[in-house]
């Protein structure tokens, strides 16, 4: 057995070693983030977002700082990187003056013109609210198109609504089905209780309880939004009144399988 005397010595070298390894991490962060400023200084455009996204988030021993994070975010942008020219304009849109509203428009813009799907869709979002710009349903419906071809989730379901309610574009349920499909199939909440509930109406698609039935059930697992999960449960018991024993059993099966391929790792 170990004496109180050993499980002091233990414990010290335990607790220095900690303190140790606490030290060694907090300098080996210390040296990438004065390894990252060093570059940023001489003008290297990756380390500027870089080093604008670490004062923007904070971690790795560097405290939020917005104001620097902006000024970085715009060196790098002004060198025509688009992640960074993206990054600025969002952080521009979270402020509240129409000035800055026409500056996250303006840095969209610049970052959508090299086709950054995020910055497309969020310049479709601006022109659709007339935020920074003048509203424009025509031209958010071009933006969101172009992010929702290049594979942009929450572009897709924009798409999916604009045809849904004939807003920027010819109203079509075919076309808003298939738009939101989509988006549910890259795993967004909205699109999939949205899909769901145009299967058990027939709208854009065949009325299927059992395809409706699957798609509500993948939006209330996927969960985050209690609004979407509420009116998933209250759809989901409408259509299992209807069910038979089998048409539960294969709707379950269908929206495990659904789940399965969209989260593999849920």
């Amino acid at each position: 057995m170990f004496s109180m005397k050993s499980v002091s010595l233990i414990l010290c070298f335990f607790l220095i070693g900690c303190s140790a390894h606490s030290s060694f991490n907090n300098n080996q962060e210390g040296n990438e983030f004065d390894s990252i400023v060093d570059s940023a200084e001489r003008g290297d455009v990756d380390a500027q977002r870089k080093l604008g996204f670490l004062y923007a988030k904070g971690g790795g021993g560097v405290e939020p700082n917005h104001k620097k994070a902006m000024v970085w975010y715009k060196k790098s942008a002004e060198q025509g990187d688009s992640r960074a020219q993206f990054s600025l304009g969002w952080m521009y849109s979270k402020q509240k003056a129409l000035e800055s509203s026409k500056q996250a428009a303006y840095w969209y813009k610049k970052s959508a013109e090299q086709g950054h799907s995020s910055a497309l869709n969020n310049l479709g979002s601006l022109h659709e609210g007339g935020k920074g710009v003048p509203q424009n349903f025509n031209m958010a419906a071009t933006y969101y198109r172009k992010a929702a071809e290049k594979g942009n989730s929450v572009a897709q379901r924009n798409l999916g609504r604009l045809f849904g309610e004939g807003i920027g574009v010819p109203f079509d349920n075919k076309q808003s089905a298939t738009w939101y499909r989509k988006s549910a199939e890259q795993g967004d909440l909205v699109a999939q209780y949205r899909l769901g509930d145009m299967y058990k109406d027939g709208e854009g698609v065949p009325k299927d309880p059992i395809e409706a039935y699957a798609w509500l059930s993948v939006a209330a697992a996927n969960g985050g939004n209690s609004s979407v999960v509420r009116a998933r449960n209250v759809a989901g018991d409408y259509i299992l009144s209807y069910f038979s024993y089998d048409e539960f059993s294969k709707a379950q099966d269908l929206a495990a399988e659904y789940f399965k391929g969209i989260f593999p790792d849920g």
